[in-house]
């Protein structure tokens, strides 16, 4: 470390901010108390918020309940601005090249992904710039590390997802240095270790295509 000290090269996390809420009301409150937090948390140097609980799950093609095209069209023109709109049609229909592997997002995928994800990725971007904000104001350093949770939610996380949401929050200014995606894991219990456990594991959630995977690629292991 030299001359410098200990403190000038560690990282003090504020985990996480969670917003909850099943009405309009709540989630405003429960944003209130969040902004709370986060202004007694100022001198902190990493901030992970988890709105994943905002997700609109009827958008995602596994859904028992799965929305139509023409029902995510309708939310698709409710949910986002004009601006908007336009602005993600054209933003995710160039490809992404990652690791030697192509991904492109047809329009409807578009307009399914930004139903989903649109009220939380844009609650990251309120919560994102009121950090910044508080920084500025309270802190020697305006500069954080940030970390959308997305770990916890009901659905298991695709390439494609974790593609969306991550570049939706950099191209609009609110880069993300770090994100957990859910890969199937509970917090606090262990793995299953066999076919049989990990039915009785996925029972009560929405994760569909993780047993099929497991016994095809991994003989059931």
């Amino acid at each position: 470390l030299g001359r410098r000290s200990l403190f000038d090269v560690m990282a003090a996390e504020a985990d996480h901010f969670i917003i909850t809420g099943s009405t309009d009301a709540e989630i405003a409150a429960s944003i209130e108390v969040t902004e709370e937090a986060i202004r007694a948390a100022a001198g902190y140097t990493k901030f992970t918020t988890d709105t994943s609980r905002l997700f609109r799950l009827e958008a995602d093609p596994r859904h028992p309940r799965a929305w139509t095209d023409a029902e995510i069209e309708r939310e698709f023109a409710s949910s986002l601005t004009p601006e908007e709109q336009v602005w993600a049609l054209s933003e995710f229909s160039r490809p992404f090249i990652i690791d030697c592997r192509t991904y492109a997002f047809a329009a409807p995928e578009i307009r399914r992904l930004a139903v989903k994800f649109g009220r939380s990725l844009k609650l990251n971007e309120q919560l994102y710039d009121y950090i910044r904000k508080v920084k500025a104001a309270g802190s020697p350093s305006a500069d954080f590390d940030f970390e959308p949770s997305i770990d916890e939610a009901e659905t298991l996380t695709t390439p494609a997802e974790l593609i969306f949401y991550m570049h939706w929050l950099a191209a609009r200014g609110r880069p993300a240095q770090l994100v957990p995606p859910n890969l199937g894991f509970k917090k606090r219990q262990a793995y299953p270790s066999t076919a049989a456990a990990l039915a009785g594991y996925v029972a009560h959630k929405m994760w569909p295509e993780l047993l099929p995977r497991v016994e095809a690629h991994f003989g059931g292991d």
